[in-house]
């Protein structure tokens, strides 16, 4: 055996084998490998571009159209990033404007640009909730499921459909099953009421009890078989504000990603609050709330997170 001489890198303590030491000038390979990674980075940072799709464009539909454009990736390009984020530029859309964004996503559909289309929809049902009904028979055409909340606002003729084929696709179950619960309409109510009292054939194949998808949609069916809604349809958007505002009294505050004393009881993470709000705030008060503060922690940095129980609540 070959004997192996020492690297000829400075604090390096490794050997190499002579016929390796010819192919990279005496050193050992993780040295060499080392110095040619920083030959490359030298490289990308002497000869990289920095390119601004969005130069000279105003409308906010090419600007979307930009964002949601896939790009591959290259060390020698630096994108610019667009100053607004695409939930704001989807907010800022005029009525006309969100059906030429439908439009878009038809036509990345049509040329079976499938990821693309997928994410305009959703960000239209998600930031704008706008009916995205047109494009359904295309997503069930080409077996589109994996987005159940595209469905909520689906016609009678989709509904029947979903009904039908939920019987019988058992490759698609899961989600068929999750979007009937997104829809949940009366129809959908009493199917899953007779599957609650008569479990179907393949119910066996499923990890939950086939009633239970309704969860997903935000609704319940109780024991004795009534409908009971888990979101309340009034809502808050929570906005960083440019300055302190502190116009209620304290009893009525709303805090958000507080600093939290405790721990968590399972991962015995510290805690951060994600949101500590007075019960007896404005925005609660249809609560009825049986606690004086409503609080959400979370452990960091693991992200576990569990709701402040009454008994715990300050």
């Amino acid at each position: 055996m070959a004997e192996r001489i020492p690297c000829k890198m400075e604090e390096c303590s490794a050997t190499v084998l002579p016929s390796t030491a010819v192919k990279t000038g005496g050193i050992c390979m993780p040295c060499h490998q080392a110095q040619e990674r920083k030959k490359r980075q030298a490289y990308i940072e002497q000869h990289r571009k920095t390119v601004n799709l969005y130069d000279g464009l105003t409308d906010l539909v090419d600007i979307l159209k930009v964002m949601h454009t896939p790009r591959k990736h290259d060390p020698l390009i630096k994108y610019v990033s667009y100053p607004v984020s695409l939930e704001h530029m989807y907010l800022s859309l005029s009525d006309q404007d969100a059906e030429r964004m439908l439009n878009c996503a038809m036509e990345n559909l049509a040329f079976a640009n499938e990821s693309v289309a997928e994410e305009i929809l959703l960000s239209l049902v998600c930031y704008r909730d706008e009916n995205v009904s047109v494009a359904l028979p295309e997503l069930i055409q080409r077996g589109m499921f994996r987005n159940p909340i595209l469905f909520k606002d689906a016609p009678e003729n989709i509904r029947n459909q979903l009904l039908e084929r939920v019987s019988w696709d058992e490759e698609n179950r899961n989600h068929l099953l999750l979007i009937l619960g997104w829809i949940g309409d009366s129809v959908i109510e009493e199917q899953f009421r007779i599957w609650q009292m008569q479990p179907p054939k393949w119910a066996g194949q499923l990890y939950v009890p086939t009633e239970n998808y309704a969860l997903d949609g935000g609704w319940e069916l109780t024991q004795n078989g009534d409908r009971r809604d888990l979101v309340n349809p009034l809502c808050y958007a929570i906005r960083q504000a440019d300055q302190s505002y502190d116009e209620l009294p304290g009893e009525f505050h709303a805090r958000f990603l507080g600093t939290s004393h405790s721990t968590c009881p399972w991962c015995n993470r510290k805690l951060t609050k994600l949101m500590d709000i007075a019960a007896s705030h404005p925005a609660l008060q249809h609560l009825t709330l049986q606690m004086k503060n409503l609080e959400w922690k979370i452990a960091t940095p693991a992200g576990i997170a569990r709701a402040e129980s009454p008994a715990g609540a300050k």
